[in-house]
């Protein structure tokens, strides 16, 4: 087990000896967790070597854990449900290319590859997954999602399409989430993800009118701001990058895509020109590139035109670029 960060904690059965055999090294690895985290009976596959990788990630009262393993079935007795003593409910996002069945409350739902289905961690159930599984859990207070959804233990086991665009925007957004590296920087940021988080999610499970109101201006603004930053930050060095490419990758309208980063006070050509300037300098700062002629940096970093990369470059930091290269 490591930890990574006061948010971020990697749990995986990799960190214990081989030479203890499979059965040794599954006991093991369940002790573990039941002292972190509770019981939980497993059942697991019999001619596969024994492989479970969490990472936990909490943000607020939002707790994310992704799930890699080679168990077939993840069961909450009675008796684990008591010795754990949460009630928190948890959407089971399948990750993998298989269906798999949530079984809880007498409801038997089958969640199809990139589809999800909500869980109660205060009543007995069951996940049987196929032989080598991957899923996201995501798991929320009951009472944040009470707020917005009325009876919202009657969508437990109901299984939820992966192509709704709130279960879209809820897994893209997450995927950003969990691979950022700063997440302990700023607890205002932590806990406006867990805001957005809980919006998506009652969004995806159906909110009623006055909390989907608030989800879709909260937590869906933000889930597509993120969405198109990201794809800002991956295409900004592209000299044919455009906001109707962004437009298209994440499936809005070029107006749509303005609005949004409009209301943030910088527009898409602010965050390409700034971005590109950011890869520019450094580049120039590597000493890989210290052969380079300054258009071939310009080239690189997304400017067609080395002038106007010149004066571009003065006017943000203040040197030309020249100036600003690493000697060989």
């Amino acid at each position: 087990m490591s930890d990574d960060s006061a948010r971020r904690i990697v749990f995986s059965s990799d960190v214990l000896p081989r030479q203890l055999g499979e059965r040794r090294r599954r006991a093991l690895w369940r002790d573990l967790y039941t002292s972190l985290y509770g019981p939980l009976d497993l059942t697991y596959v019999g001619d596969r070597t024994f492989a479970v990788r969490i990472e936990v990630t909490r943000l607020g009262a939002v707790e994310l854990s992704r799930v890699d393993a080679t168990v077939e079935r993840y069961v909450r007795t009675q008796r684990c449900v008591a010795a754990a003593g949460s009630d928190h409910l948890a959407l089971a996002v399948n990750l993998g290319e298989t269906p798999m069945h949530a079984r809880q409350l007498g409801r038997d739902g089958v969640v199809a590859p990139g589809g999800a289905a909500l869980v109660c961690n205060g009543t007995a159930g069951e996940i049987v997954t196929p032989a080598a599984n991957a899923w996201l859990f995501l798991q929320v207070p009951r009472t944040a999602l009470l707020a917005a959804i009325a009876g919202v233990e009657d969508l437990v086991s109901r299984p939820i399409d992966a192509g709704l665009p709130a279960m879209r925007y809820l897994r893209r957004y997450l995927e950003t989430v969990l691979v950022a590296g700063d997440l302990d920087a700023d607890s205002a940021l932590g806990d406006h993800i867990d805001r957005t988080i809980v919006d998506l999610m009652a969004l995806a499970l159906g909110a009623g009118c006055d909390a989907r109101d608030l989800a879709r201006t909260r937590g869906l603004r933000a889930a597509k701001l993120r969405a198109i930053a990201a794809e800002i930050r991956a295409g900004c060095c592209d000299p044919a990058f455009s906001v109707g490419t962004v437009a298209a990758r994440i499936g809005l309208s070029t107006r749509s895509v303005q609005d949004i980063l409009h209301e943030t006070g910088r527009t898409f050509t602010d965050r390409v020109i700034e971005l590109r300037l950011q890869h520019a300098r450094s580049l120039l700062g590597d000493r890989r590139y210290a052969g380079r002629k300054i258009i071939d940096i310009a080239l690189l970093s997304g400017f067609n035109e080395v002038a106007h990369f010149n004066r571009t470059f003065r006017r943000r930091f203040g040197a030309s670029p020249s100036e600003t290269r690493t000697a060989p």
